[in-house]
């Protein structure tokens, strides 16, 4: 095993995973979740579906209180599967603010590391060192 693998193994077992792992494990679970809400709406048309010819067949045949009981269940099956839509919606919208707060802390750490090399830069560059040294090669450039 290479050392960085070890210390990416040692780190996991310390600190847990890492955020891209969450925010991957999390978005899997999201997609799973809108699979179900998915399977849930197909059912719920197909048994709309049939009541709804069942509604059909009690008109038909003049049982008007039978059809009228169905025809709300056909309305109450409507506003569930608008229910399940808005969730599906909404799950959708947690994924992708999920890439985003991900993408921010990327950015934010880069941000970090480049202020840190910047930082460290400016203390090896002595600017006054820099311009003394400058001014006396200009001296010497003029007296040339």
């Amino acid at each position: 095993m290479s050392p960085s693998l070890l210390m990416q193994s040692i780190n996991r077992f310390l600190y847990g995973p890492t955020p891209e792992e969450r925010v991957r494990a999390w978005q899997a679970k999201l997609r799973a979740e809108g699979r179900k809400l998915d399977r849930e709406m197909r059912q719920l048309d197909a048994a709309t579906a049939k009541v709804r010819t069942t509604v059909k067949q009690l008109a038909a045949k003049g049982d008007v209180k039978s059809a009228r009981i169905l025809a709300r269940e056909v309305v109450r099956s409507n506003k569930q599967k608008d229910r399940l839509s808005v969730s599906k919606a909404r799950l959708g919208s947690i994924g992708t603010q999920l890439t985003q707060q991900l993408a921010m802390m990327k950015v934010t750490g880069s941000l970090q590391k480049s202020t840190e090399i910047m930082k460290l830069s400016s203390s090896l560059i002595r600017l006054p060192q820099i311009s003394q040294t400058m001014r006396e090669m200009s001296m010497e450039m003029t007296r040339v």
